[in-house]
């Protein structure tokens, strides 16, 4: 009697199959997620920082002049905000970086929030969601890479890798309007 190959014993081929139908699915997503994000010029954003920095931009005015801007949205309660802000943490000592609070609380308790977590991020407060509707955010984290002039030169939605982040902040500080 033969003996038969065990199910776990899977065909190099048929593997590779399953993980290319796998790539494209999450490809798939991922640009469904993208589709109605904002392209070209960022939008206006203004407000005060949680650590009293005005922040003021749009139209003509970038984030910050001559460097591209990590812009993130986010949520307290979002599991896959919390299991990446450390990594934002550490992108937002390296390069001009925003990050967005939606619905997570007062300005009050985002502080409380960020200073249990030992976070130092430069954080608006959104508690209304009226900054997020304006960039036109339905979930949580969404990440944008403006250039020196403010276009928007990535968008990412979920998680995201810092070494992706980092990476496409690099590549946008060579981008040109």
């Amino acid at each position: 009697m033969e003996n038969p190959t065990p199910m776990f014993r899977i065909p190099w081929r048929s593997w590779l199959a399953h993980a290319a139908i796998v790539l494209l699915f999450m490809l798939a997503i991922a640009l469904w997620q993208n589709q109605d994000l904002p392209d070209g010029k960022a939008p206006w954003i203004e407000g005060v920082t949680l650590d009293g920095h005005r922040i003021r931009s749009g139209f003509d005015q970038p984030l910050v002049a001559g460097q591209p801007t990590l812009v993130v949205f986010w949520a307290s309660a979002c599991a896959v905000c919390r299991f990446e802000e450390t990594s934002l943490a550490a992108l937002a000592r390296e390069w001009p970086t925003i990050t967005v609070a939606i619905h997570s609380g007062s300005e009050e308790e985002l502080r409380r929030y960020l200073t249990a977590r030992g976070l130092a991020l430069p954080t608006l407060a959104d508690p209304h969601g009226e900054i997020a509707r304006t960039w036109r955010i339905k979930a949580t984290p969404t990440h944008f890479i403006l250039d020196a002039h403010g276009n928007i030169r990535f968008r990412a939605v979920g998680y995201t890798p810092a070494w992706s982040l980092r990476m496409r902040l690099w590549w946008a500080s060579f981008s040109s309007p």
